[in-house]
């Protein structure tokens, strides 16, 4: 936010915790999460555009952890 404090609408906060179902009634518990790239790919700032990249990179390996169960 202090590259730019218009951005906080547009930051990658947007993650959907619900239980998901198979054809055949398999539960599991899905999270999906807001690209951080594409939300903030409307601001023309290089650094912001860097934030965004380093924000998917953590918030992929935060979905790589809460799949393999790892911390």
């Amino acid at each position: 936010m202090e590259l730019d404090h218009t951005v906080g609408a547009l930051l990658p906060c947007n993650v959907v915790v619900h239980e998901a179902h198979s054809p055949r009634g398999a539960a599991w518990t899905q999270v999906d999460i807001a690209d951080p790239v594409a939300m903030l790919s409307v601001i023309q700032n290089p650094a912001m555009q860097e934030l965004a990249r380093e924000a998917c990179a953590r918030l992929e390996h935060a979905i790589v952890e809460l799949q393999t169960g790892k911390e």
